[in-house]
């Protein structure tokens, strides 16, 4: 078997004057996974002690010497490097008397000869337990109670058995003593299955943590906590389990502002791309008719000047074929209305124009006049009208 695992094994002190029976129960406890050492006297039992790092000792009460075992045992528990080490006495003795005198002498447990190998066990078992507890209390008491944690030691089930001084300001922990509450008693129901496999991770040595747990009651303000459940060992074997709990409730409540502010500038973003998406439809449709607009001024001007031309030529024939033929009057006036509609389209395109722009363009009206005045010169001619142009620049 490897040395480290030889090492891990709990180390125990044997003091008994009798060679057989210290045999047997030497055998009996290496069996078992224990460290034995044996010790015949209380004075190589106190040395022993002193020297070497023992984590239970087993004491026969009836010595063969001049001190019996409870002498020894007062010599333990006043020995400041023995004190601590906790104590088993063993006797054949069994009267009430000599077992409530041991354990006034600081023994922690009294078991009568002869006793069961298996009840021995128990007994080891349990010694090593509570004191791997008080030594884990001790070593952990100042940071726990100083800790803005709440940590709660609950056995390997899930039952809870103790707390530190931060648990009593959220939860009624003389409730919790009083009833042995079990863990996810504390928390709404749906988050039962998950605690019960959490439990279940930890008895197989895993740590394991979850977020923002819902509690059950509102403990004090506090409604949400992060959770870490660790096994707590004595070697090899789990013992119990820590529970930390850590206050998430401020966060939750931050996380439901950002909630709730992502949802309101997403709305916003969504109105404002729409308002944007109606501007930019807005605008093409102006640069449209921007375009149109041009087209229809174009247009507009390209046929007006044909249509006055047209009109100017109609005027003239009116005067000299008016006399002549009714039908041709009336034709005549057939074009002259036709023009005048198609003046009218040209006025509404020019409007158009107009509305479609705010930009104004220059035209040369020099070509128009003289394209005017070619039209009416003969009939100026006829009229004897004299028609002068100065066309100032």
């Amino acid at each position: 078997m490897p040395e480290t695992q030889v090492q891990e094994k709990p180390k125990i002190l044997l003091v008994e004057d009798s060679k057989d029976q210290a045999f047997v129960v030497t055998y009996f406890l290496k069996q078992n996974d224990f460290n034995v050492d044996w010790c015949n006297s209380p004075r190589s039992a106190l040395q022993t002690a002193m020297r070497e790092n023992y984590e239970l000792i087993l004491l026969d009460v009836n010595l063969n010497a001049s001190k019996d075992g409870f002498d020894l045992c007062q010599e333990f528990k006043s020995n400041p490097l023995t004190q601590d080490i906790p104590i088993i006495m063993l006797t054949a003795r069994s009267k009430s008397q000599d077992r409530v005198n041991g354990l006034r002498l600081g023994a922690d447990d009294y078991l009568t000869k002869p006793f069961n190998r298996d009840e021995l066990l128990a007994r080891i078992d349990t010694t090593l337990r509570r004191k791997k507890k008080l030594e884990f209390n001790d070593r952990y008491k100042e940071l726990l109670e100083n800790t803005d944690d709440i940590v709660l030691f609950l056995d390997e089930y899930g039952t809870i058995e103790h707390f530190n001084k931060k648990s009593e300001n959220y939860f009624l922990t003389d409730q919790i003593k009083k009833n042995n509450v079990f863990l996810p008693e504390l928390f709404e129901s749906n988050f039962a299955a998950t605690i019960e496999n959490m439990l279940k991770r930890v008895r197989e040595g895993n740590e394991v943590t979850g977020t923002s747990w819902k509690l059950k009651e509102n403990f004090n303000n506090l409604k949400t906590v992060d959770v870490k459940l660790v096994p707590l060992h004595q070697g090899e074997r789990i013992i119990g389990i820590g529970c930390i709990l850590r206050d998430s409730t401020q966060r939750e409540k931050a996380f439901e502002i950002y909630e709730k502010k992502t949802l309101e500038l997403k709305k916003e973003v969504e109105y404002k791309s729409a308002r944007l998406d109606e501007v930019q439809e807005k605008l093409i449709m102006s640069e449209k008719l921007a375009v149109m607009g041009e087209l229809a001024a174009g247009v507009a001007h390209e046929l007006r000047n044909p249509l006055n031309t047209i009109s100017t030529s109609i005027y003239f024939l009116q005067k000299v074929l008016k006399s002549q033929n009714a039908k041709v009057d009336d034709h005549l006036k057939i074009i002259l209305d036709e023009i005048q509609r198609a003046q009218g389209v040209i006025s509404n395109l020019l409007d158009f124009a107009r509305k479609s722009t705010n930009d104004r363009t220059e035209i040369d009206i020099i070509p128009i006049l003289d394209q005017t005045l070619t039209l009416v010169k003969k009939e100026l001619f006829v009229n004897d009208i004299v028609l002068k142009k100065n066309l100032i620049l």
